[in-house]
């Protein structure tokens, strides 16, 4: 049994799952805007008006952070984000009514 299988086993395990897989495409995002920036987590700091362990807790992955504080980070970056939705595997694709 794969660790996907295992986790996905358990209730809410593939909710849990898919909020991690979430976080993990954001805090790539994150980090390749603040690379891309040439900016340090410092300067960062500064721009937002916050200190750098906030910075540092954000690019960490430390708590939950909201949608306006992502948001925020990359638009001091010089960068947006978009989202796109997936369909569960779960789940099938609803059938073209059209």
């Amino acid at each position: 049994m794969t660790l996907r299988d295992r986790i996905t086993s358990v209730p809410d395990g593939a909710r849990d799952l898919a909020a991690a897989r979430l976080r993990c495409e954001a805090l790539k995002l994150l980090h390749q805007a603040l690379e891309e920036s040439g900016m340090s987590k410092t300067e960062l700091a500064a721009k937002l008006g916050v200190r750098k362990s906030a910075v540092t807790q954000v690019f960490r992955g430390d708590g939950n952070v909201r949608v306006n504080t992502l948001a925020d980070y990359l638009w001091a970056l010089g960068r947006d984000a978009d989202l796109s939705l997936a369909q569960r595997a779960d789940i099938p694709e609803p059938l073209d009514r059209s």
